[in-house]
């Protein structure tokens, strides 16, 4: 006799059956047809962040945060305005704050809260323009600044009045 016997019963074959089509849909609901590591779709409006791994342990700047460091300006000396031509001086310091002309000179006043520069122009007989013949720095009482500060104040005063308008 054989160990295993090769007759089923109808009700045997029908359980098999069923046990075997509940085992494939089984398994074939577990399946997807994504891939599950498939990035959000871009959209032109939403930022997808990718998620962090670990949380931060804290939230504080750099240690090596560099300092900002702003160049330093270097001013021209104030012997360069002699001879300077009244278009280069207007370039230079801007508007003055006094103008007079007394013929044949004309009187250029720049003054700041420290001290009063004075141009006086006169007109080159080679290029028929005004240039400037003579300068000077009055420093207003109980100010104890150099010459080459008001020349420095009146530039930075000139910078301070074209960033404003």
């Amino acid at each position: 006799m054989p160990l295993i016997s090769t007759v089923t019963s109808p009700r045997l074959s029908v359980f098999k059956t069923a046990l075997s089509l509940a085992i494939i849909l089984g398994v074939s609901g577990c399946q997807t047809t994504e891939k599950p590591d498939k990035p959000a779709p871009k959209s032109r409006f939403i930022k997808t962040v990718p998620k962090a791994e670990t949380a931060p342990q804290s939230i504080s700047a750099p240690k090596t945060q560099q300092a900002r460091i702003e160049p330093q300006r270097i001013f021209p000396k104030i012997n360069t305005i002699q001879d300077l031509a009244a278009k280069d001086v207007h370039a230079l310091l801007g508007e003055p704050s006094f103008k007079r002309s007394d013929d044949p000179a004309e009187i250029w006043q720049y003054r700041v809260a420290a001290c009063t520069l004075d141009l006086f122009l006169y007109e080159n007989l080679d290029t028929s323009e005004r240039s400037v013949a003579y300068y000077e720095i009055r420093l207003k009482q109980g100010h104890s600044s150099s010459e080459k500060d008001c020349f420095e104040f009146v530039i930075k005063s000139t910078d301070t009045a074209s960033k404003a308008s």
